[in-house]
């Protein structure tokens, strides 16, 4: 939309940034878990 290369009405794709977040989520979940717990002094 900044570019004028799409307007309102067009479709954005978040599919692959959902499997992206996926595999992230399944990859380095348990850490960025543990260290955003550690963040908050719960770990």
């Amino acid at each position: 939309m900044l570019l004028r290369r799409a307007s309102r009405k067009t479709g954005i794709p978040f599919g692959p940034w959902m499997l992206i977040g996926a595999w992230v989520g399944i990859f380095f979940g348990d850490a960025i878990g543990n260290g955003y717990l550690s963040l908050l002094g719960v770990r």
